[in-house]
């Protein structure tokens, strides 16, 4: 191979592998934009749970976001998508932290269900609670 046909094919590797750490840094960046979304419907569930705010209409929609992010948890954090505020210890222990994402998709799943289903007070604190302590969860093992 002569040095210009070399040259272009380091390049086009170079413009690839940029391209793949780039394309990496863009997924973690929505991740933990989707992460601050889910934030931000936990504390408006919990301002409505304590009555801090008169929104309680809103309730359900908030439920809805919080499951349907329990759906798509999984594949916020595919591999290859390493980066932000999350241990490589996610991509190590796949079976422990598949587990640690299930446990967020069924704790959104249920607090969905209780909200739909009309619970009292209780049962949504309840539900609400499991919620908090999948985030928890995930959080005291997979975030810096």
């Amino acid at each position: 191979m002569s040095k210009s046909p070399r040259k272009l094919l380091h390049a086009a590797v170079a413009v690839l592998v940029v391209a793949s750490l780039a394309a990496s840094e863009e997924i973690a960046d929505y991740r933990h934009e989707s992460m601050e979304a889910i934030g931000g419907h936990f504390q408006s569930v919990l301002k409505i749970v304590r009555g801090d705010v008169p929104f309680e209409s809103h309730l359900s929609m908030h439920a809805d976001a919080l499951a349907d992010y329990g759906e798509i948890m999984a594949s916020l954090f595919e591999e290859g998508s390493e980066g932000g505020e999350a241990l490589d210890k996610i991509w190590d222990e796949p079976e422990e932290f598949g587990e640690v994402v299930e446990n967020f998709k069924d704790a959104t799943a249920e607090f969905k269900e209780v909200v739909d289903n009309g619970g009292d007070e209780g049962e949504v604190s309840t539900a609400f609670r499991a919620v908090g302590a999948a985030c928890k969860g995930c959080h005291d093992s997979y975030r810096e």
